[in-house]
């Protein structure tokens, strides 16, 4: 098949969710295609397209929020897609790129795919105002794609809740390949940890969906109670200061170390304890890189959590508004090395069954789906 993939959000999880099919369906012979927006392009998600061998990519400026520049996006992705094409299939991912390409395909045969990684609308902190305002776009739109492709059932029954019919609605677990080998010590030196230290790590954008503040305020109460731990905050975001500021006024920015943007991947085989403290998710590709790693979770009860964390298994499973009990979690698991070590053998065995192979065939099978209908 020829296959054009549309991504506005080129970082996180929906970044290297793109980067990852693209490269299974090529290796599948199908050719594949990429329109991407440069504006929030980061420097690991460039450097991963221009390795990928037979992918054919384009830029396309494309704004986060609505502007009246998403007319012009619009009429210029309808002009590229018609010189580029013709496709068998078009998939967009994120909420921006997936309403553009859904308007530039109005009146087009060529079957539209939409994988939103986590609307917006999931966030339970969204006013009343926004919700709507989202939810009647998202409906508006609907009617202009064949298949949703929710990336775990939490996300399925979201949309379902909402009224979208259950018939468009396909669900895609994300997936992941080997991770590269990494050296523990020497990544534990590079964050100055000592031996004997219990090492807490968080991955990701530095945002209000991320809740960093939380898990920020969960280790400074474990922190009163276990002394020989440290906090590893990888990424950078919109809420970077606020977080830092947050460390000094909660008097542990000394046993804290933000790293900025920075591997996560590599970086979590220096942890000893992942924690994901997100408001909302669909199903991060972090969560799946802490399991792999052989790593004890403890996140909050949000999107996909049960797929990837089994509650007293491999991790905790939290409320997202008790921060009390996150701290409660951190200091168990602090002083309870054969815990930890238990959880993280059942945490490379949970991980093993998302695999990227999987991932990349359950999504061409939604397009086969679709070409037959």
């Amino acid at each position: 098949m020829r296959v054009l993939l549309v991504l506005e959000a080129c970082s996180g999880g929906a970044g290297r969710h793109v980067i990852d099919l693209a490269r299974g369906l090529l290796a599948r012979g199908h050719e594949v295609s990429l329109i991407y927006s440069p504006r929030r392009a980061e420097a690991w998600f460039l450097e991963a397209i221009s390795k990928v061998c037979r992918l054919s990519v384009f830029e396309l400026e494309m704004h986060r929020s609505v502007t009246l520049g998403d007319i012009s996006a619009c009429r210029q992705l309808k002009c590229l897609i018609d010189e580029m094409g013709p496709f068998d299939v078009v998939h967009a991912h994120s909420s921006k790129a997936g309403a553009l390409l859904r308007l530039a395909q109005v009146g087009k045969s060529v079957p539209v795919v939409y994988t939103p990684h986590a609307p917006i609308t999931m966030n339970p902190q969204l006013s009343v105002l926004a919700r709507s305002a989202y939810l009647i776009a998202e409906r508006l739109l609907m009617g202009l794609c064949g298949r949703i492709i929710c990336v775990s059932p939490a996300e399925r029954e979201h949309f379902q809740s909402l009224g979208f019919p259950a018939h468009k609605l396909r669900v895609v677990c994300n997936g992941i390949g080997s991770l590269p080998a990494t050296n523990h010590g020497a990544l534990r030196r590079q964050l100055s940890l000592e031996a004997d230290t219990i090492c807490f790590g968080f991955v990701g954008r530095i945002s209000h969906q991320k809740a960093v503040d939380r898990a920020l305020s969960a280790f400074a109460m474990a922190s009163r109670q276990v002394s020989n731990v440290r906090l590893v905050i990888v990424g950078d975001g919109p809420e970077f200061g606020v977080v830092k500021a947050l460390a000094v006024n909660l008097g542990v920015e000394d046993q804290v170390v933000f790293t900025g943007a920075a591997n996560g991947a590599e970086l979590m085989n220096a942890f000893d304890v992942f924690i994901l403290p997100s408001r909302y998710e669909g199903m991060p590709y972090v969560l799946l890189e802490a399991a792999a790693n052989s790593l004890p979770i403890v996140m909050t009860d949000v999107g996909g959590a049960n797929l990837v964390v089994r509650d007293g298994e491999n991790g905790f499973v939290v409320s997202p508004m008790s921060i009390e009990s996150m701290a409660d979690r951190l200091v168990s698991l602090a002083r309870q090395p054969e815990l930890r070590d238990a959880m993280a053998i059942r945490s490379a065995e949970i991980a093993a069954t998302f695999s990227f192979d999987r991932m990349v065939d359950e999504t061409v099978a939604v397009y086969k789906e679709l070409a037959l209908t």
